[in-house]
C-alpha cells in the first residue's frame, strides 16, 4: 500500500492507494483516519484502485482552512472534489463508513456527475426522503411476479436475483448484500 499526500489548495491530504483498476474513494468514521479502511482497500485492491482517505483534520490530512469551528459535512466536499481532481479521477465509486457514509451520501447528492456508485456502511440518519430521491430510477424493480408472491415457500421461489450483489434500501440506507439477493413482497428489503 502506497502512502502520498495531495494538495488541494492550501491543505494537504494524506491518502494509502492500492491496487489497480476502478476507483473506490473509502472515507472512515471520525475521529479515526484512513488507517481504519486497509483491510477493505486491501481486499478491493485485487480488482480495483482503493484509495483511502483521511478526512480533513484527521490522520495526517491538514484541517479545514480556517482551523477548527465545528465544521460542517458540507465543508468535507471541495476537498474532496479537489483530491479527484488532482489524481485525475474524473468519477469513482465511493464507500463510506459512519461520518465516511454520511459524507458519502451528502457528496453523491451534490456531486452525481462525480460519483458511480455510493456504498453506505453505518449510515446514521438518512431520511426515507432522502433514500427515495437519491435512489428515483436507480434500482430495477424487485417485486416477484404474482404467481410467486402466492408460493408456499417463505422465500417465494424465483424471487432471487441473480446480480453479483444487490442492493437494497432500507430506511436508513443503503446495504450491500450478498451473491443472492432476495427480495420480499413490495418491502425493498433483502433477505
Amino acid at each position: 500500500m502506497k502512502r502520498q499526500f495531495v494538495s488541494v489548495g492550501q491543505t494537504q491530504l494524506h491518502v494509502r492507494r492500492a491496487g489497480e483498476g476502478p476507483p473506490v474513494i473509502l472515507l472512515h468514521p471520525s475521529p479515526q483516519s484512513g488507517a481504519f479502511s486497509i483491510p477493505m482497500a486491501t481486499r478491493l485492491a485485487k480488482n480495483f484502485t482503493a484509495i483511502a482517505v483521511d478526512t480533513p483534520g484527521y490522520g495526517l490530512s491538514d484541517p479545514l482552512p480556517g482551523g477548527y469551528k465545528g465544521p460542517a459535512l458540507d465543508d468535507y466536499l471541495s476537498p474532496l472534489v479537489a483530491l479527484l481532481d488532482s489524481l485525475g479521477i474524473e468519477k469513482a465509486a465511493f464507500y463510506g463508513n459512519a461520518t465516511g457514509a454520511e459524507i458519502a451520501h451528502i457528496f453523491a447528492a451534490a456531486h452525481p456527475e462525480r460519483v458511480a456508485v455510493c456504498m453506505l456502511d453505518t449510515a446514521g440518519d438518512v431520511s426515507d426522503e432522502f433514500v427515495d430521491t437519491l435512489t428515483e430510477g436507480y434500482f430495477p424493480d424487485t417485486t416477484p411476479p404474482p404467481r410467486w408472491r402466492s408460493s408456499p415457500h417463505p422465500l417465494g421461489h424465483g424471487a432471487v436475483a441473480e446480480p453479483l450483489c444487490a442492493l437494497a434500501v432500507h430506511k436508513k440506507g443503503i446495504t450491500l448484500a450478498g451473491r443472492h439477493a432476495v427480495a420480499r413482497k413490495n418491502t425493498g428489503q433483502a433477505a
